[in-house]
């Protein structure tokens, strides 16, 4: 005699809600150095679009334990860049959306014996520009915005505007360097 135990562990599939994200054009303040301290700084209120400054876009999103659940990559050269769009059960989940102007890995690594992608949890999460033998350029700009979201039974439309996350530094040298100087170091406090 046989008989069967109905497993409880099944669960029905959950009904999903759509959820985007609009990524913002961005808005800038630019000042020459010598600026900074006067209160006569250039500032434009223009929007510089977002294809202009990112090239691509990377939307990964992972439940309250830190498992990824999706990740959506957008090409500017896509009709719909900066409106990502989705679909999530309700509950709790992080949300990182990143931009650069060239290549990037995001939070995955490749297993060459396995011949698999790997995806990484949220607290081993990180981005890097993909390269080779010079193949791709360095990243000059990269942008990021990492919040939290729950998701009810409502749909939900949200505008993010990502935080530039590296910048750039052009050092002048006006007076004459001495002859015997092996280097030059610059130093910068992370603050």
């Amino acid at each position: 005699l046989f008989s069967c135990k109905k497993a409880n562990d099944i669960k029905p599939s959950e009904k999903k809600v759509a959820v985007t994200f609009n990524v913002s054009d961005f808005k800038q303040s630019v000042a020459e150095i010598e600026e900074i301290s006067s209160v006569n700084t250039a500032t434009s209120n223009k929007a510089t679009p977002l294809k202009n400054l990112i090239k691509e876009l990377w939307y990964v999103v992972y439940d309250s334990e830190g498992k990824e659940i999706n990740r959506i990559m957008q090409s500017f050269s896509q009709k719909d860049f900066g409106c990502i769009a989705d679909s999530l059960p309700p509950g709790n989940y992080t949300v990182v959306i990143t931009g650069t102007v060239s290549n990037i890995g995001i939070n995955s690594r490749y297993d060459f014996e396995e011949d698999i992608v790997i995806k990484l949890p949220l607290g081993e999460a990180y981005f890097e520009q993909v390269r080779g033998p010079d193949i791709f350029p360095d990243a000059e700009d990269s942008f990021f915005k990492k919040f939290a979201l729950t998701v009810g039974s409502e749909e939900i439309e949200q505008s993010v505007s990502l935080d530039r996350i590296v910048g750039k530094l052009e050092i002048n040298i006006q007076d004459a360097i001495p002859a015997n100087a092996a280097y030059i170091a610059v130093e910068l406090p992370n603050e």
